[in-house]
Order: structure tokens, then sequence, then C-alpha cells
């Protein structure tokens, strides 16, 4: 399997958890996935992405309502 279809495969689970689970459930799943990578509040979303990217609770909330 090539990665942009992992990557659907992933947006795919995403986009239906996202229907199934309220904001505060994803939003502290996001908020976890920070604590467990060390990501500083004052650091750039683009020195912290790759680090996140990997994890499926980073799609949970890249589209926000």
């Amino acid at each position: 399997m090539d990665l942009d279809a992992a990557r659907k495969i992933r947006e795919i689970k995403a986009a239906k958890q996202i229907e199934e689970m309220p904001l505060e459930v994803r939003l502290e799943k996001f908020y976890d996935l920070l604590r467990e990578n060390n990501i500083s509040a004052f650091s750039t979303y683009e020195r912290e992405e790759r680090k996140l990217e990997k994890d499926d609770r980073f799609l949970l909330v890249r589209i926000l309502p």
C-alpha cells in the first residue's frame, strides 16, 4: 500500500470518529498527544507537526467544526 492510500484510509477513519465523538473527547485525546510528545506551548506548528502527523489523534482536530 502506498503512502497516499494509507493516508486516505486514516483520514476516512478520522472523519468517521469525528462524526461519532464529541468535540470535548477529541480535544482531550489531542491534548494527551501533545503531552505525550512534550510539545511546548511556545513552539511553532511547523516545528512540531512532524512529531504529531503520524498519530491518528492528530487527525481528530485537523478540521474543527
